[in-house]
């Protein structure tokens, strides 16, 4: 029964762009156990490139939210080979799957792509940045970082990087000014008690978030920072449960349509998340 509604899905999938329905795929909630194949894929084949491009976006859309990073670059990569011209935004889609999937150089090639297509744009150059900062290119994340700025200096996510990137570098004193664009003293002093903890300089970082506490005494994350440091440095176990834990909250970051909407940036990791942005939509 499950394949047979599978396959009615995807009937309906493959029909409604010629019947100018296409946007009720984005209702279906169509989220297949596996890559389609097959007799599946034969369907696609039946249809002009322009509608089975569409149908490989509004699939990849689906196997992303569904987890399956790897097929959906499969999907979005047909439909830009299908209808280069239309598609060739996802190349910021297919950043974003190549960084998820650890495959950097894949993932800078495509980020190079969109930065063609809108070089002024904020948010884009704050994902190149956050790529760059996730490998511990601290420079070259905080010269991406100062472009995205240039652009709007009141952008949040930037500016936490930013004076996280400083703190990686050791410039605190223009971490804090960074920081407080946005940000509170006392959770700029506790941002840098964190890039401290992470350097492992435990008796600095441990100075740092007492400092914040003394600014704001029930600043929530600057006394479960404090609290990790007592409790000494994690075993291998905790380490792994750390690092599954980001794995799966990173999975369940919600695509954003492509076609309609421009896609969303990657998840920030820093004690001081700001909300994702409000998604805009592509001319």
């Amino acid at each position: 029964m499950k394949v047979l509604i599978r396959h009615t899905l995807m009937a309906l999938a493959f029909a409604l762009p010629q019947i100018g329905c296409f946007s009720v795929l984005t209702d279906l909630n169509l989220t297949p156990d596996a890559p389609i194949t097959g007799s599946e894929r034969s369907q696609e084949s039946r249809l002009s490139d322009k509608d089975a491009a569409e149908a490989c976006v509004a699939l990849a859309a689906d196997l992303e939210k569904a987890g399956h990073y790897a097929d959906a670059i499969v999907e979005f990569e047909q439909a830009r080979k299908l209808e280069p011209k239309k598609y060739k935004h996802v190349c910021r889609r297919l950043a974003v799957l190549y960084d998820r999937m650890g495959d950097e150089r894949k993932a800078l090639d495509e980020y190079s792509q969109a930065l063609k297509r809108t070089p002024k744009d904020a948010d884009l150059l704050n994902d190149v940045g956050y790529c760059h900062y996730n490998r511990g290119r601290w420079s070259e994340a905080e010269g991406y970082f100062r472009k995205a700025l240039a652009v709007n200096s009141q952008h949040p996510r930037a500016c936490t990087n930013l004076g996280l990137a400083l703190a990686q570098q050791g410039k605190h004193d223009e971490a804090m000014k960074t920081f407080q664009v946005t940000l509170r003293p006392a959770e700029a002093k506790a941002n840098i008690a964190f890039v401290l903890a992470a350097q492992g300089k435990r008796e600095e970082a441990r100075i740092a978030y007492e400092a914040a506490l003394e600014l704001d005494p029930g600043l929530v994350t600057a006394r479960q920072g404090l609290s990790a440091l007592e409790k000494g440095p994690a075993t291998k176990n905790e380490a792994v449960q750390a690092a599954s834990n980001k794995s799966k909250a990173a999975a369940k970051a919600k695509a954003a349509l492509l076609g309609e909407r421009e896609p969303e940036s990657t998840q920030d990791q820093s004690p001081f998340i700001v909300d994702p942005r409000t998604i805009g939509k592509i001319k």
